[in-house]
Order: C-alpha cells, then sequence, then structure tokens
C-alpha cells in the first residue's frame, strides 16, 4: 500500500522528499489499529457498521499521536491522521476536498485500492481474473464522496501503465 502512495504521489507531481515522507505515513496508516478491538481490525471495512467504521476511522488520530510520539515528523502524523477523513466532509475531523492534506487524500485511495484487490483475491474466479479493473471502478464510483477523483485518476493511470499488454 506505501508502495501505491508513493507511485501515485510521484504521478501527481510532488517532490521525492514529500514522496518518501508520504510513503513512510502510509507505512503508518492503520498503527492506530493497535487500538482497536481485534475483531474490528480483522474485518474488511464494508462489514463494518456505522458506529464501528468511525471507531475504526478514530484510531488513526491515536496511531498519529503514538507515531508522533516515536519521532515520525509532525508532519507525516498529521498525514496518518489525515488518511480517514472522507473527501464529502463526512469522515471524523469533518474536513473535506482540499482541507484534507493531499497526503492523506493519496494514502486512503491507495489503502482503498489494495483492500479492494485484496478483497478480490477471495472471490470467484471471473471476479480474480479482473481484479485491477474491478477496484479502479470501485475508486471510481466512490470518487468524490470517500475519495478525491484527482487521486483516484493518478492511481488508474498507474495501474493502467503496470497493465500487461495483450499479446
Amino acid at each position: 500500500m506505501a508502495t501505491y502512495a508513493f507511485a501515485i504521489a510521484v504521478e501527481r507531481g510532488l517532490e521525492r522528499g514529500c514522496c518518501e515522507l508520504i510513503r513512510e505515513a502510509a507505512r503508518l496508516h492503520d498503527v492506530g489499529r493497535l487500538y482497536l478491538d481485534p475483531s474490528l481490525a480483522q474485518r474488511p471495512t464494508e462489514a463494518l457498521s456505522a458506529a464501528e467504521l468511525s471507531e475504526a476511522e478514530r484510531s488513526r488520530a491515536a496511531g498519529a499521536k503514538l507515531a508522533w510520539g516515536a519521532g515520525v515528523p509532525e508532519r507525516a502524523c498529521e498525514w496518518v491522521a489525515a488518511a480517514s477523513e472522507r473527501y464529502d466532509g463526512s469522515g471524523p475531523a469533518g474536513k473535506r476536498g482540499e482541507e484534507i492534506p493531499l497526503a492523506g487524500r493519496i494514502t486512503r485511495v491507495a489503502c482503498a485500492y489494495v483492500e479492494v484487490v485484496e478483497r478480490t483475491a477471495a472471490a470467484p474466479p471471473l471476479v480474480r481474473d479482473e481484479p485491477r479493473a474491478l477496484a479502479l471502478s470501485e475508486l471510481r464510483g466512490a470518487a468524490g464522496t470517500t475519495l478525491d477523483g484527482q487521486v483516484v485518476e493518478a492511481m488508474a493511470a498507474i495501474i493502467a501503465r503496470a497493465a500487461p499488454t495483450p499479446a
């Protein structure tokens, strides 16, 4: 997931040092899960109730505090917490759109992509055949609500270049 976050940052034209820091923040985005009931931490996002999802998203703020205490730069800690914000403003802090740091929006898209691909790995064979297409379709469907559409399209460009060319 951190590799995807790094690639999206590069795709968006950010400076190398910033891209590296986004990768580090993305690696830490789930450290707050240490504060979650293990039954919540193991379940896929779509299986959580609204209250459980809210608790899971708040755990990122706790994770950001933990990372800061471990010496992670403050800016990266803010990004860890921002990864739980929703583009439409319905996340834990109520930030919306451009109010959410770009690194948080990038991490959220990278994480969402990985979640869908992992979920697809356990699906019936016809679905497994197109995990990237399915993931991008879901991400595009969430653009403007949970996800930043421009970041989703940056991810789509990365995936399109990585797709094998037909023989």
